[in-house]
């Protein structure tokens, strides 16, 4: 906040299959993710991927918020799609090379989360041509996500050794590098 930035969302990050077992605790499964933003997000591109419930049927959707000229919004019966919006819960599948199965280096990192993951925020808070910053870029994750996705990508990354790691990584696919 003393930087001038604003909790926009806080979303659950939750592995499926967690890659890690201890016998002295539980197994983590659910990180926090927080959206900051600069005020309003310039971007919200909300993901619609979760199977409806009831597909093509009706259901009752009430609308608590006020409309442009500041009436009370109504309540209305609404035809489901194939698919809804997401929740505050995204899954995911770890372990077994799931998260990264296309870096087998990632594995070099402690705290590595899948593609899909960096892909999906991607989509929600960019649009093509964007330019998507990771302060913490960690293993690389989300550089070739983000040209995947037509983004512009930078990575910072105080920690020597996960430097050296996101340029092997980043060796394997076809991304400018710049130093």
């Amino acid at each position: 906040m003393d930087a001038g930035l604003l909790l926009h969302q806080t979303l659950v990050y939750a592995r499926v299959h967690p890659r890690y077992e201890t016998s002295s605790r539980y197994n983590r499964q659910l990180s926090y993710m927080f959206v900051l933003s600069n005020g309003p997000p310039g971007v919200t591109n909300i993901l619609a991927d979760v199977p409806a419930a009831n597909p093509g049927g009706k259901r009752r959707r009430f609308n608590m918020g006020r409309t442009q000229d500041r009436k009370a919004g109504r309540g209305g019966i609404v035809f489901d799609a194939e698919t809804c919006r997401r929740g505050d819960i995204w899954h995911y599948k770890t372990g077994n090379n799931q998260s990264a199965p296309d870096f087998g280096d990632a594995h070099d990192h402690p705290a590595i989360f899948p593609l899909a993951l960096a892909r999906d925020h991607i989509l929600s808070w960019t649009n093509p041509g964007d330019l998507v910053i990771d302060p913490m870029a960690g293993s690389g994750t989300t550089l070739p996500a983000a040209a995947d996705l037509g983004r512009r990508a930078i990575g910072v990354e105080i920690n020597p050794g996960y430097c050296d790691l996101i340029r092997r990584r980043l060796a394997q696919s076809v991304l400018p590098l710049v130093e």
